[in-house]
C-alpha cells in the first residue's frame, strides 16, 4: 500500500528560487500528501516559491521568521496528482546568442520578443534558458522580453545569463532589480547544455 503523509516537510534552506522549485517538484512527484511545509531562507526562493506553488493550485500562507520562512501549501481540489506538476516543464533548453531573429532591425528584435513571449505561455515549460553574447541584453531592464523571462523563472525555468557577455557589453549587474537569471561563468553553461535532453538554439 503507497504510503500517504499527511503533511510533508521539505527542506530547501540556502537553495535559490530554481532549485527550491526543482527539489519540491521532485518531493512531489513520488509523495502523496495534502499539504506542505517548505523551509527557504533565501530571497529568490521566497520571491518564486509561493508563485509557483499558487499557479499550481495550492493555497499559500507564509511564516517568516528570523533566520528561515516557512512556505505552506494546501492543495486546492483536485491537486493532489504530482503528475500535474510533472507536465509544466521538461529537460529541454534553449539557447539564445542574440536579441534578434533574422535580420538586426526592428522586426527582428520584435520577432525575439514574440518569440520567448510565446515560450513563457508553452507546456511544458523548457527546464534552462541560456543568454550569451548580445542576448544577455534581453534580461535587463527595459527589453520587453523582461516580463516573460520573469514569468518563467518564476515558474521554475532557470536563466542562464553569461558573465563574460555581461562584462563584455559593460551591463550593470551591480542593480538587481534591473535584470533577471543567475549570472554563470561558460563552463556552467556548457555543463547545462550536456545535461539537458534537447537543445534549442536561436
Amino acid at each position: 500500500m503507497e504510503r500517504i503523509e499527511k503533511n510533508i516537510e521539505i527542506d530547501c534552506r540556502n537553495l535559490e528560487g530554481q532549485d527550491a522549485i526543482a527539489r519540491v517538484t521532485e518531493v512531489l512527484k513520488h509523495q502523496k500528501h495534502t499539504g506542505i511545509q517548505v523551509l527557504v531562507n533565501t530571497e529568490s526562493a521566497m520571491d518564486s516559491l509561493p508563485r509557483f506553488l499558487s499557479m499550481r493550485n495550492f493555497q499559500i500562507s507564509v511564516d517568516s521568521r528570523v533566520d528561515v520562512s516557512i512556505v505552506e501549501g494546501i492543495p486546492i481540489k483536485g491537486n493532489t496528482d504530482p503528475s500535474e506538476m510533472e507536465s509544466t516543464q521538461d529537460k529541454s533548453m534553449v539557447f539564445i546568442s542574440s536579441d534578434y531573429i533574422g535580420k538586426e532591425d526592428d522586426l527582428g528584435k520584435d520577432l525575439m520578443v514574440d518569440f520567448i513571449e510565446s515560450l513563457s505561455k508553452r507546456k511544458p515549460l523548457p527546464w534552462k534558458i541560456a543568454l550569451v553574447h548580445c542576448a544577455v541584453t534581453l534580461g535587463f531592464s527595459p527589453s520587453k522580453a523582461l516580463d516573460s523571462l520573469k514569468l518563467m523563472e518564476t515558474s521554475g525555468v532557470g536563466i542562464l545569463v553569461c558573465k563574460k557577455s555581461l562584462k563584455e557589453l559593460g551591463l550593470d549587474t551591480e542593480n538587481s532589480e534591473k535584470m533577471i537569471g543567475k549570472i554563470v561563468d561558460t563552463m556552467d553553461i556548457l555543463s547545462a547544455v550536456k545535461e539537458s535532453e534537447k537543445v534549442i538554439r536561436l
